[in-house]
């Protein structure tokens, strides 16, 4: 009976700590779009997925972060390398950028819901040749995949928030 008391206690201390974690998600189609189209939000990753290799749970608070004047990314990479960074401190997807190109594009899926197509261009970033597709449903979940010259690609599952 103790036992079956813990985990219930436990069971509901997650339940609220994630309900908590998650205030500022996105759920509403048109407060999306408007996100979107301000260009000024936060991707929370949750998983990631080498292009080989197994999917793994995120723990830590790994993001994106999207604004008019810059992106902040501080992204674990898992993956293959083709070639070792200068720095070896570089070698996660962790890095400010202050000039990059942001293209964003609604469309309407088979199921006739709506998502957001968004790409990435970092151009200051060492000449890593990175570019980073972004696709936002409407629930406010997104997915993210990062393509480079000098690295295999790697996508990553989670959520858009606002910034606050």
């Amino acid at each position: 009976m103790k036992t079956l008391k813990v985990l219930l206690a436990a069971f509901l201390a997650f339940t609220l700590s994630a309900s908590f974690a998650q205030d500022n998600t996105i759920s509403n189609s048109n407060n999306i779009k408007a996100t979107v189209n301000s260009g000024n939000f936060v991707f929370r990753a949750q998983s990631v997925s080498p292009e080989t290799g197994i999917v793994r749970q995120l723990t830590s608070p790994f993001v994106l972060s999207v604004s008019n004047i810059d992106i902040v990314s501080d992204l674990p990479y898992y993956g293959r390398a083709y070639s070792a960074p200068v720095d070896p401190t570089q070698g996660n997807l962790q890095f400010t950028s202050k000039n990059f190109q942001y293209d964003a594009k609604q469309y309407t899926r088979r199921n006739h819901k709506t998502a957001w197509h968004i790409t990435i261009k970092p151009k200051d970033t060492a000449g890593d040749g990175l570019t980073m597709f972004l696709t936002i449903y409407e629930d406010g979940t997104a997915s993210l995949d990062i393509s480079s010259e000098t690295r295999q690609s790697v996508s990553f599952s989670g959520y858009i928030e606002t910034k606050g």
